[in-house]
């Protein structure tokens, strides 16, 4: 059996050469190229993963003078009545998750809260993945209820 193994940079002449030889020789041709594009065609353009976050309450006080919100870290901790804000994963593609948490006769007043350290974990592997553009949107929903 021969095995002939052409290495060489995009563009190069490598198809070329293959389709020589297969012609010449009479031997099977094995583009790793075309394979791995015929699998990124045959992926998915669905993904798993998660997104990732931090979360930082705060009061959020008005201030008519500046008719602005400012944000007051400490007496959103030093508040018991301050909602609880427990989530810091949210799935990609996935069911609604709640972040924000109020029992009643909590949650009264006015709530700000910072999300930061914001990251995309994509766990679909890089195989199964289609060629294109992902995009995509987080709808907020605030669901009041007594």
């Amino acid at each position: 059996m021969l095995n002939i193994v052409i290495f060489g940079a995009p563009g190069s002449g490598k198809g070329t050469q293959s389709e020589k030889i297969v012609e010449k020789y009479g031997i099977n041709h094995i583009s790793t190229g075309d394979v791995l594009r015929a699998e990124m065609k045959n992926g998915t353009a669905t993904l798993e993963g998660s997104i990732t976050f931090a979360q930082t309450g705060a009061v959020a006080k008005y201030d008519e003078t500046t008719t602005k919100y400012s944000r007051d870290v400490a007496a959103f901790a030093a508040d018991p009545g301050s909602p609880e804000f427990a989530g810091t994963t949210i799935p990609v593609g996935g069911a609604a998750v709640s972040i924000a948490t109020a029992a009643v006769g909590k949650g009264q007043g006015t709530w700000d809260s910072e999300l930061s350290n914001v990251k995309l974990n994509i766990t679909t592997p890089s195989s199964q993945i289609t060629n294109g553009a992902y995009t995509g949107n987080v709808t907020w929903t605030l669901v009041a209820a007594p």
